[in-house]
């Protein structure tokens, strides 16, 4: 009789220990899973963009001029707006997973300043100058790339004393086209117009082990920054094309 009392008391010992562990596990994952959060993100993205936004160059001289269609302009001053766009958590006694998504939007002077930057820097070392001769061309700016969703999943178990799980953070680019109309000018007459798409190639970007997650935004703001790059470089070669700045033909026909 005492034996069988001993047993249950160790059983119950046992069992409770069992208990405090996985409350104890399921609250420091789930205080761990919860520290990335909306306002970490736009803190980050503000303290890497927050003076590019002040100064941006859309012009050369009265020759090439760039300005936005004001559709993009829906965040105001702000360098990005960060909201919560899912989040789902299954917290059972001995299981948790969790699913959280944050979505970015970036002030449109983030990726106009890199494009204007971009075009104008090509615009003047291409034949483009050469043959716009004084001509003034015009740039509306209609769409650029500017948002990505930050993603956390993970799982954890507690089986018995020890816990096992896993964990990711990933970030996906909305893959929006750049949408860019032009007008070139002969005087004060409009010579000929158009609107030029350019693909967004941007691709996920995973964490690698033991990366912080904002080391992985900063990380995923410069691969961010060379795709408006080549999407502009992309941009200033179909823009030559179709204003039949340098055509295989034309060249052809010359000689």
């Amino acid at each position: 009789m005492y034996l069988q009392s001993n047993k249950n008391v160790l059983f119950m010992s046992m069992r409770n220990k069992v208990v405090v562990a996985s409350i104890f596990y399921l609250m420091v994952m789930m205080l761990f899973s919860s520290c990335l959060s909306s306002r970490n993100i736009d803190e980050w993205v503000n303290k890497k963009y927050a003076n590019s936004i002040k100064n941006v160059e859309t012009n050369s001289g009265d020759t090439i001029l760039i300005s936005t269609s004001g559709k993009g302009n829906d965040i105001g001053d702000t360098t990005s707006l960060t909201k919560q766009k899912q989040s789902k958590v299954l917290p059972l006694l001995l299981f948790w997973k969790w699913h959280h998504a944050h979505t970015t939007n970036l002030n449109e002077k983030i990726p106009l300043g890199k494009f204007s930057q971009t075009f104008l820097y090509y615009a003047n070392v291409s034949p483009l100058k050469t043959k716009l001769a004084g001509r003034k061309l015009e740039l509306t700016i209609n769409n650029l790339p500017r948002t990505f969703t930050v993603y956390d999943n993970g799982w954890m178990a507690v089986p018995l004393f020890y816990y096992f799980g896993a964990e990711e953070f990933y970030i996906n680019p909305v893959k929006k086209k750049m949408v860019v109309g032009y007008r070139l000018y002969e005087g004060s007459k409009i010579k000929k117009s158009g609107v030029i798409s350019i693909q967004n190639t941007d691709k996920m970007y995973e964490q690698f082990f033991f990366r912080a997650t904002k080391s992985m935004t900063y990380e995923y703001l410069d691969q961010y920054e060379k795709n408006l790059v080549v999407m502009a470089k992309d941009f200033v070669d179909k823009l030559s094309e179709e204003l039949f700045v340098y055509s295989p033909k034309s060249s052809t026909a010359s000689n």
